[in-house]
Parts: C-alpha cells; structure tokens; sequence
C-alpha cells in the first residue's frame, strides 16, 4: 500500500510538473507561446533560445515590426486576443526583463545566391571586336615573341535598388555565382565572387574575376618589322538581380494589468506566423560586365617599316 501511495504522488508530482511547461514547439524546439516565469525558467535550464548567428541579426522594435512586418503582428495580436484576450496593457519586442527571449531580424545564414539574369546569356548578343596586340622583330631577326590574353574576365557591379529600412547600413557579404558566355556561345563562364553589400539605398560594389592568361605567341617575320597580332574579342552586359530575405523571429510580449491563465505576462512565438509573412527583401541589381579572349590571327601582322 505504501509503495503503491509513493508511486501515485510521484506520477501526480510529474504530471503538475510536465503541465506547468507543457509548451507547443515548433520544429527547433522553441516554444510557440510561453508565460514570462516558463522564460526564466528556460534561460535559466538552456541559456538563450536563439539558434541563428547574432552577428547577422539585429533586434527589431515595435513600430519596424508594424512598419515592415504588419502582417505579422496583426495575426499574432489577434493569437493574444484569443488566448489571453486584447485588454493588454504593454506589448513590446524587446523586455528588459527577458533579453534572451526577444525578437530580431537578421540575414539568411546561407548567403550563396545566384544571380538571375533579366535574359539567359544564350540569348544574349554580344558585340565581337578584336584586340590588337603588337610587337617588333629587330634587324638580322626572323620572328618575334607577342604576349597575347586568353580567357574571360568578368566584373560583376551591384547597387542596391531596395532597403529593409529598419536595417539601413547594415552590412551583409553575399557570395554571388553567375554564368556568362564565353567566347563561343555555347560555352559558359561561371563568376563566384564575395561582395560585402552595405543595406543601403543606392550603395554600390564592384569585383572583377579575371581568369585571362596570357601566352608568348613566336610571329615569323623578318625584322627590322613591326608585328600585328588581332585577337577576336566578345564582350557582353547582362543586367539582373537578386533578393535577400531579412527574417524575423523570436517572440512579442504582452503584458496584462491582470492574471491570464495565472500569469501577467505570455510571449507569442514569430513561427506562430507564416513564413512568407515574417520576410522582406532588400533587392540588389547586378551587372556582369565580361571580355572573352578567342581566336587569334597572326599571320596578317608584319609590317616592314622600311616598305
């Protein structure tokens, strides 16, 4: 009888237990609502509940979450209308009294992104001109040494077209990949470059690619003679763009002049929200500037200064 009454109040004690912090989560653990003593207990268990990089977030305050994300706090208001009703008399981002347990926007951790052209390379027509590079072949010589290029250089410019204006001036590096046309049509040039774009309205980068080589040519010609080599050059302008997504997350403090379900203060989780709600975009526009290096002539290059 003692062992079964000792069994039945430890089962009773992990039921209250289990129920005071019987927390909804969402698929990273964190909870989709809590009460402000279910916050303390959980910094004090498990620190912060944050799991993006803080170096690329910053906290956002109210009015920028109305201002940017209005969407968002109108659903999570009503979510607080409907648990603990709407005569709250604070609510806030970011307590004083849970610092851990705040809300913030920050920048996607992956920061590769692919630039989309306004029009495939393949479509694109690229002027052909040619590049001409001399020499001399001296007196008594029959041929003379001419350093041509080959290969593609590319300089990707961005300029920001768009801010997320509770942002500005925050710095983010992307990692950009683009394919250009090479030479030849049918062949692709893939640029990956790191740029640090400043979110900033109008702000600018500029980063070449150069993978030119250069070779020694031997031009027969008899000297004294100036000497001619024209090397086929393509140089094409794309122009596109990218987005990237500014994401909020964390929690919205409402603080009641009452006790709600025993407590005075309940947080809401941002992934109570749709995802396509808690995002906005700072848009970049992208030009690829790129010069190809083809075919080369040489024949055609001797000039005798003397004829």
């Amino acid at each position: 009888m003692v062992a079964t009454i000792s069994l039945c109040l430890i089962l009773l004690a992990f039921t209250f237990s289990t129920e005071a912090f019987s927390i909804k989560k969402n698929p990273l653990g964190a909870p989709l609502y809590m009460s402000g003593e279910e916050a303390r207990a959980l910094a004090k268990n498990s620190g912060s509940l944050r799991t993006r990089d803080q170096a690329l977030c910053q906290p956002i305050a109210l009015s920028d979450l109305q201002n940017t994300y209005g969407n968002a706090l109108q659903q999570i208001e009503n979510m607080a209308t409907n648990m603990w009703g709407g005569d709250w008399s604070t609510v806030t981002t970011n307590p004083a009294q849970f610092p851990d347990n705040a809300a913030q926007g920050c920048y996607p951790t992956d920061n590769a992104f692919n630039v989309i052209w306004d029009a495939p390379p393949s479509s694109q027509t690229c002027p052909m001109s040619v590049a001409q590079l001399f020499g001399y072949a001296a007196s008594g010589n029959s041929s003379s040494m001419v350093q041509i290029y080959q290969g593609t250089s590319v300089v990707l410019s961005t300029t920001v077209s768009k801010t997320v204006t509770w942002m500005v001036g925050f710095s983010y590096t992307l990692k950009l990949q683009a394919s250009v046309a090479e030479f030849k049509v049918t062949d692709y040039y893939t640029v990956a470059v790191s740029v640090s774009i400043s979110n900033t309205q109008s702000s600018t980068t500029s980063t070449q690619q150069d993978d030119r080589t250069t070779i020694q040519e031997t031009i027969n010609c008899v000297g004294p003679a100036e000497v001619e080599v024209d090397v086929a050059l393509r140089r094409c302008t794309l122009s596109g763009s990218i987005d990237v997504p500014v994401t909020i997350d964390g929690w919205v403090w409402f603080f009641y002049p009452t006790k709600r379900n025993g407590h005075f203060d309940w947080a809401l989780n941002l992934d109570n929200v749709d995802i396509s709600d808690l995002q906005a975009n700072m848009s970049v526009s992208v030009t690829g500037d790129s010069s190809s290096y083809g075919e080369f002539v040489s024949t055609c290059g001797c000039k005798n200064p003397n004829t």
